[in-house]
């Protein structure tokens, strides 16, 4: 038996005029709340150990924001006995809620900027939904799982990248009318029950990306899984169990996308694509309706009561400069990772999620790329051969990924300031944003992104939990628990779960086939080709030192006051004219 504690907290962190985060939009702004966001945390405790899962309504989690909750937990409760190893957040990736809590610059460029506002608000209210799953555990409670895969005519998840899984060695071509069956369809569950056998609330994971909504969207709202969430929910207060917990988490979404109905009237930038509607809010409740008619089946499935066991294992790697085991690699002995860098098909976006850099500019940016290397490569030549060696090994790392920010070495096109970068402001504001944070502090000695990356194994029963700092596409998603499914076996676990966007954010896994391909997916693959045989390793490693593996080895990295202060969010000047024009023309309406 466990003692289990739930809760569902109102996150909501709106700031008028903040960039949303997911699509990198400058446009994409908040500007009105059309669902609340939630965190709904878990508590399950026996007499050895305890462990706290959290899944919450945002894009993804950052080093920062865990950090922030455990402080607040530890100045509120100390008497709980939450830490780093044992606490699991992560997120069901809603592109249409609030960024900038990141410490690490890049992915606070388009917000514009590091939002104090947003990030206390999202640390009180996270940290509250733990202390609240604490005050309300029960003693006698047991957890059941169950899986089953959706049916194939139901149009919940499509492959969005079906070249690129098509190039797998380990998979049979599809064609891209059948990319739907290009996906993991598996929805797998775990239901907490109270010492009478009541159902008090539920955990799944599928992957499918929750961008149901669109990059035009100015509304806060939790998407596909958000509306599944509060159907599961509103069903069991119909039948008279209230305060059920239901989290829709997200599985190896990475290639997948919850749009497949193509619409040629849309706006090039905004994309093409759109689920069952072309209103956006009606596909992604229309999605999540389908998700949440497939947990509830499997809630009410004859599931396997699991045995009263839990574990932990929790460490830090530097995925900047990862061993990798040959075993992963085919054998290729001088495999590596390297400094983080985004590619120019990261710039050009997903063409059926959300398209970025118009192709003709992705193209001018390939051949910048490929001129930008030799002449760095030409002038270390000259100069330092030790400055040539690491040029040379970052660009073996990356592969044929034509490189243009490097975000782990803080240089763009393989050696260059912010200033080489040659794209006027006037294309894109985030352009501008990216300069302006370039100039002050806010990227300058640490990474733009995080490279000292957390990994986290939770074991309740005969199930394992695989926290994942990045969202993984479906075949290495299969490879990486088919490897972990080997090397836990061992230790009584028959069911890997993947949870990817866990306590931080680092980019895509994928494939090394896949990464060839250099679609948006390869070009968001921060680490290099080896990067899922990195993750791997990464894992194998932890399992093998389970005994020094209850706390971290390594730690992030930090930063100053000052640091942080000099990544401030900023209102930029066309926003303030767009709030204007908008007062004048609400203004002229109003009834004299």
């Amino acid at each position: 038996m466990y003692s289990i504690g739930t809760s569902k907290t109102d996150i909501t962190a709106f700031k008028k005029g903040a960039g949303m985060l997911g699509y990198g939009m400058h446009f994409n702004t908040m500007e009105a709340i059309e669902t609340p966001l939630f965190a709904r945390a878990y508590l399950i405790k026996n007499e050895t150990a305890i462990i706290a899962f959290v899944n919450c309504e945002l894009c993804f989690i950052t080093i920062a924001l865990k950090q922030g909750v455990l402080k607040k937990i530890k100045r509120l409760r100390n008497d709980i006995e939450i830490r780093e190893e044992n606490l699991m957040i992560t997120a069901q990736h809603t592109h249409s809620g609030p960024g900038g809590y990141d410490h690490h610059g890049f992915y606070n460029v388009s917000i514009p900027g590091f939002s104090f506002e947003i990030y206390q608000t999202l640390c009180e209210k996270i940290a509250k939904s733990i202390i609240d799953a604490y005050n309300h555990m029960q003693d006698g409670c047991t957890i059941e799982f169950g899986q089953a895969p959706f049916d194939e005519d139901t149009p919940v998840a499509f492959n969005r990248s079906i070249k690129a899984y098509n190039a797998n060695k380990d998979t049979s071509p599809l064609p891209f009318e059948k990319r739907h069956l290009a996906v993991n369809r598996m929805m797998a569950v775990l239901t907490f029950k109270n010492a009478t056998g009541k159902p008090i609330g539920s955990i799944n994971w599928f992957g499918v990306h929750t961008t149901s909504i669109s990059n035009d969207n100015n509304k806060i709202c939790s998407d596909n899984k958000g509306y599944a969430a509060q159907f599961l929910e509103d069903y069991f207060e119909q039948k008279g169990i209230t305060n059920y917990v239901a989290a829709f988490a997200q599985g190896s979404c990475g290639d997948v996308s919850p749009k497949f109905i193509r619409n040629k009237k849309r706006h090039f930038q905004r994309g093409y694509w759109e689920g069952v509607s072309p209103d956006d809010f009606e596909s992604a409740k229309a999605n999540g309706r389908f998700q949440f008619e497939q947990a509830q089946k499997i809630i009410h499935q004859n599931n396997q009561l699991i045995n009263n066991h839990i574990d932990y294992l929790f460490d830090y790697f530097n995925a900047a400069n990862a061993a990798v085991d040959k075993e992963f690699t085919e054998g290729a002995t001088e495999a590596s990772t390297n400094h983080a860098t985004f590619g120019i098909s990261f710039l050009e976006g997903s063409p059926t999620d959300g398209p970025g850099l118009p192709k003709v500019l992705g193209w001018i940016g390939r051949r910048f790329s490929t001129f930008y290397y030799y002449i760095e490569y030409c002038k270390k030549a000259l100069k330092d051969a030790t400055e040539k060696e690491k040029l040379v090994a970052l660009k073996e790392a990356q592969g044929n990924k034509h490189s243009i920010i490097g975000a782990g070495n803080k240089t763009v096109y393989y050696g260059n300031n912010m200033a080489r970068l040659l794209i006027p402001d006037f294309i894109d504001p985030n352009i501008q944003s990216l300069r302006y944070f370039y100039k002050k502090i806010a990227l300058g000695d640490k990474p733009w992104v995080n490279e000292i990356l957390p990994i986290q194994i939770m074991v309740l029963g005969e199930i394992a939990i695989i926290g994942i700092p990045a969202e993984i596409t479906t075949v290495a998603a299969r490879r990486l628990q088919a490897s972990l499914q080997q090397q836990l076996k061992a230790k009584g676990v028959e069911q890997v779960i993947l949870s990817p966007y866990a306590n931080t954010y680092a980019g895509y896994i994928t494939t090394y086939e896949e990464y060839q391909t250099q679609h948006y997916e390869g070009g968001h693959t921060l680490f290099g080709k080896w990067t899922l045989a990195a993750f791997q390793t990464a894992f194998k490693t932890l399992i093998k030192t389970a005994d020094q593996a209850k706390t971290a080895s390594i730690i992030p990295t930090n930063f100053t006051e000052k640091e942080i202060e000099s990544s401030k969010f900023y209102v930029r000047p066309w926003y303030k004219r767009k709030q204007k024009k908008l007062a004048k023309q609400m203004k002229k309406h109003m009834p004299s």
